[in-house]
């Protein structure tokens, strides 16, 4: 007969979730500050290679960049590869810029106007053409809009944390951490569900002292 699975420690199980509740809550503000900043002004971020094919005049070739404006933030990758020019040397150069507000900075691409207009946006492509230099051109643009990520990061906080929150909250008020009895007339045990803190048996309860004894 094969030996039943180990089960995961609770304790590092709620402390594992309580990081990462908080790792998305930090993540949900740093884009609720994208998205502020974005409204005022935008920015980029452009990973740009060219040929070298002349010291002085160097030809661009593609660029992989990460544009945040209008609320919203654009991945773009973009690359010609030239059959003509395999062995050429190719160098990089890394750009970071403001936008300038004057004109639209990220422009439309393939999806519906009405998905647009919530910040939702792609194109996905390559093409090819033998004018006037032989060349693949690939395209890959996704653009997302800001309040998606801080919903989702926010969202996903809230699931991770719930059950340690709803604890604390429980254990400050001197209820019972398993069923939310007032226990302040006997600390020891809860008598509506029999719950002690001391209790390490898992059969029962889902080991709330465990994970308040790992917050």
């Amino acid at each position: 007969m094969r030996a039943p699975m180990p089960r995961f420690p609770a304790q590092l199980r709620r402390r594992i979730q309580a990081q990462l509740a908080a790792a998305m809550l930090l993540l949900a503000a740093i884009f609720g500050v994208a998205w502020a900043l974005s409204i005022v002004a935008g920015v980029f971020v452009a990973h740009n290679t060219y040929l070298n094919l002349t010291p002085s005049n160097p030809h661009y070739i593609g660029s992989t960049a990460i544009v945040i404006d209008s609320g919203r933030v654009l991945f773009t990758h973009e690359r010609m590869t030239y059959l003509d020019y395999a062995t050429t040397p190719i160098i990089t150069e890394w750009v970071v810029r403001r936008l300038d507000k004057t004109s639209s900075s990220v422009r439309g691409f393939d999806a519906p106007r009405w998905l647009q207009a919530f910040g939702f946006d792609w194109r996905w492509q390559i093409r090819g053409t033998g004018a006037p230099v032989p060349h693949m051109d690939r395209e890959r643009h996704v653009s997302v809009p800001l309040w998606l990520l801080i919903a989702l990061c926010a969202g996903a906080a809230w699931l991770l944390g719930r059950r340690n929150w709803l604890i604390r909250r429980r254990v400050i008020a001197g209820l019972c951490p398993a069923c939310g009895y007032d226990c302040r007339a006997a600390p020891d045990h809860c008598p509506e569900c029999g719950f002690r803190g001391a209790d390490e048996d898992e059969s029962t309860h889902d080991r709330p002292s465990i994970a308040i004894r790992g917050i």
